[in-house]
């Protein structure tokens, strides 16, 4: 990454900051801490919560064509954890969620940097699992390694809050459909943007679009407590939704600030400073 494309985003958001941006709120804090959920959220209950947790990728070769980012997918972040460690952030992450919102959707693609946690993970949330879906990118990046099947799929992971820690059945009750869905989606992943060069994990905003359209009947609250470089919130903008969103590095905040105010010409005003 070049320091100075840095500079092409205002730099105004400090650890522990809330921003109201329009009808949204964003905490620059960390979503696997509870009270800093609850001091978003401030008793208000999302519909949705849609999330793309880090993949605990590390350095990749996916990251071959990002000509910034070739240490990480993430600027200030090498995406690197133990097993313990990032089976622990996705644990607390998700519980979070399931108590500010009815329904968590969480996009995690398994690989070989976080296949024992995405398992782990599974078993430890199975009485909240509701479903698994599969995003079908359509297309897949040829691996380098011999003999490793090239990913062409992700998977949407469906919890629901309403019988907690007492198997939850299949329905999503947010939804309002019959027959009609499938738990499989066909979109293209997203390649580049006007973020790329911060953000090489972006997913794109028809698939956020989808999920917001399909399992948000009542055009609520989506909490996204990962929300990187803003494009839940854009989506929540443009479908008449509110979005509440978590990001905890400060550069990436600004990055959500700078989106919102150059596609709604809102000036987006800090309300809290950091505790």
């Amino acid at each position: 990454m070049n320091a100075q494309a840095s500079l092409e985003i205002p730099r105004r958001v400090r650890q522990g900051e809330l921003w109201q941006l329009g009808r949204h709120r964003l905490l620059c804090g960390d979503s696997a801490n509870s009270e800093q959920v609850k001091r978003l959220m401030q008793k208000e209950r999302a519909t949705l919560t849609i999330t793309s947790p880090p993949y605990n990728l590390g350095k990749s070769a996916l990251l071959a064509e990002n000509r910034y980012l070739k240490e990480s997918r993430y600027l200030n972040s090498p995406d690197k954890r133990t097993t313990s460690e990032y089976l622990a952030l996705l644990e607390a992450v998700t519980r979070n969620a399931l108590e500010v919102s009815e329904t968590v959707i969480v996009n995690l693609q398994m690989l070989s940097g976080n296949k024992l946690a995405f398992l782990e993970y599974l078993y430890l949330l199975r009485h909240d699992l509701a479903d698994i879906a599969i995003w079908d990118k359509q297309i897949f990046p040829p691996l380098i390694g011999r003999n490793i099947l090239s990913n062409q799929y992700e998977f949407l992971l469906f919890f629901s809050s309403r019988k907690r820690g007492k198997n939850a059945t299949r329905t999503i009750h947010t939804a309002n459909f019959r027959g009609r869905v499938s738990n499989v989606y066909q979109g293209k992943p997203q390649r580049h943007n006007a973020y790329h060069r911060y953000h090489a994990a972006t997913f794109p905003s028809h698939l956020p679009k989808w999920l917001m359209e399909t399992f948000d009947s009542e055009h609520g609250i989506v909490f996204d407590p990962f929300i990187g470089t803003g494009t839940t919130l854009m989506v929540a903008e443009e479908t008449g939704r509110r979005c509440f969103g978590m990001e905890i590095d400060p550069l990436y905040c600004d990055i959500v600030l700078h989106r919102f105010e150059n596609a709604t010409g809102v000036k987006p005003l800090l309300v809290a400073k950091g505790r």
